[in-house]
């Protein structure tokens, strides 16, 4: 069932920390076409998890895992429960309170594993390093799957570089689809 995101679905949900409302439409159209699950690293207030979750329920597939530890001072853990909680697609939701390292080296909470995971929305920790890590998800998507990277753009060099690092060490395994101002799109080949 094809349906146009609706922007009241998340009006409740602060816009601070987040993706830009034509981008928030462009996961959108991507979490309403696969078949699996989703990724989300990095929720924060949960606004993309929100939209990936109703994206799922009106593709009436998977559920979206929310990998974020919370570890910060705007109290996000308690936000982003809150914000899901009052949404139609919370049973498409899933929070997991870890960092995306552990839960990949644990296989943990196993049930983000059982089934495909057809999108990787990554837009956690924008250090290089830190993004280093999050690109080893890329392993669990199957080919085809979409992984979608935010904050690519030169506010954040050290995304830049380990994206560009990993497509020239692998460069066989992502098609580029768009770029939508410091979203980019990938395709798993």
């Amino acid at each position: 069932m094809k349906m146009d995101f609706i922007y009241k679905w998340i009006e409740h949900i602060p816009s601070d920390h987040s993706v830009g409302d034509v981008q928030i439409k462009e996961l959108f159209k991507w979490a309403s076409t696969i078949d699996g699950n989703a990724v989300e690293i990095g929720s924060f207030y949960g606004r993309s998890t929100v939209v990936i979750g109703y994206g799922l329920k009106i593709g009436q597939k998977g559920k979206v895992f929310a990998i974020d530890p919370h570890q910060n001072r705007y109290n996000s853990f308690i936000k982003c429960s809150e914000y899901i909680s009052k949404t139609t697609c919370k049973e498409h939701i899933q929070i997991v309170r870890d960092l995306s390292e552990n839960v990949l080296k644990t296989k943990s909470p196993k049930e983000i594993f059982e089934s495909p995971v057809n999108l990787l929305f990554i837009d956690g920790d924008h250090s290089y390093e830190g993004i280093k890590k999050d690109l080893n998800w890329i392993d669990v998507v199957p080919r085809g799957g979409v992984i979608i990277l935010h904050d690519y753009s030169s506010k954040y060099p050290g995304i830049i570089q380990a994206i560009n690092e990993f497509r020239l060490q692998n460069p066989m395994v992502l098609e580029q689809i768009k770029l939508l101002g410091s979203m980019v799109i990938f395709r798993k080949s």
